[in-house]
């Protein structure tokens, strides 16, 4: 399986925040999507898709379709505050690929009054690169693109926590279809 979404994150400007070994296992995932289908809007191109999301007995989430189209990912999620509204989400690797992985990639997901969630992938510039480095990131840059790198899990949820969104950083919004879709 091909890791897309830190694909796109790459791409995006202030690049996003990372580790360089995984700070998360199946054991801390908590489920805030609903298993069932969702249209997916996508703030890059307008462009609104369906995903369908499976809660695995491991506790991960797994989401075929949506952001990127056509795709299927496997998804931590872990809650941020005691509301349930903002999660800090990591993808799982898997495959041939997995083994491969020098880095691993967080978004953080909030949901909405609406119910709706929205993916962020939180800069490291700005508001948010003070956020990660008080937290204890170190900022690594390459040709341009900044990451702010995360050592432990506690950094990197205290930045999350306070992470600023900027609406060109969404990825997209995911909104629960009703029953029989």
């Amino acid at each position: 399986m091909r890791i897309l979404l830190l694909a796109i994150a790459l791409l995006l400007p202030g690049c996003s925040w990372l580790s360089s070994t995984p700070l998360y296992t199946p054991s801390d995932a908590v489920q805030p999507l609903s298993a069932g289908a969702y249209r997916v809007a996508e703030a890059a191109n307008r462009r609104t898709d369906s995903a369908h999301v499976t809660i695995l007995d491991n506790g991960l989430t797994r989401v075929v379709g949506g952001v990127p189209h056509d795709e299927e990912a496997l998804f931590g999620f872990i809650a941020l505050d005691a509301a349930g509204r903002r999660f800090l989400v990591w993808q799982v690797p898997e495959g041939p690929a997995a083994d491969a992985v020098d880095a691993y990639f967080y978004l953080i997901a909030e949901r909405s009054p609406e119910g709706d969630f929205l993916f962020y992938v939180p800069a490291c510039e700005g508001r948010n690169a003070e956020l990660a480095t008080a937290a204890g990131a170190r900022i690594e840059s390459d040709g341009g693109r900044r990451a702010c790198l995360f050592a432990d899990r506690t950094a990197l949820e205290r930045a999350s926590r306070d992470a600023i969104f900027d609406r060109d950083r969404l990825l997209g919004r995911f909104i629960r279809e009703p029953a029989g879709h």
